[in-house]
Order: structure tokens, then sequence, then C-alpha cells
């Protein structure tokens, strides 16, 4: 993809995160977007939407869906979702 306003070009191996986590980032942010086309955002893609914004990585879940909680990735102590 290049991004014409600011003359960069980015590629998949931009970064050295692993192709797949890649891959499912771009589908979470995929789906949010369908989300919100759609103007229907169910709770658990809020939480993700959510884990994104506080700058974390979703990476699974823990318990039984939707009693559990969501597994997140940060470099922060304290991520802020409950």
């Amino acid at each position: 993809m290049d991004l014409i306003s600011s003359g960069l070009s980015v590629d998949k191996n931009y970064s050295s995160a692993p192709e797949q986590l890649l891959n499912n980032m771009e589908g979470d942010i995929y789906r949010l977007l369908c989300c919100h086309a759609s103007g229907e955002l169910p709770a658990l893609w809020k939480k993700v939407e959510r884990v994104y914004l506080e700058n974390g990585i979703p990476c699974g879940w823990r318990g039984a869906y939707p009693e559990g909680r969501i597994v997140v990735y940060s470099n922060s102590r304290e991520f802020p979702i409950e």
C-alpha cells in the first residue's frame, strides 16, 4: 500500500511482528469498520476496539463468553479494559 499524501511506502515487512499477528489485526480492524458502517457494534467488538485505542493487542478470551474476560497484550501493568 502506498500512502499518497505523505509519500511513504508501507508494506507488511515494516515491523518485526509475525505475519499471522498482523493478519489478525487487519481482520479486527476490517470487522470494526464493518460494524461502524452498519451502525451496530456488539459488546465484544466494543471491547476489542477499546483495546486497540488504549494501545493494546487483543489476544484471546479467558473463560466462557460472555462471562469471561478479554486477554490483552500490553506494555502497561494495569490495562484499563473491564
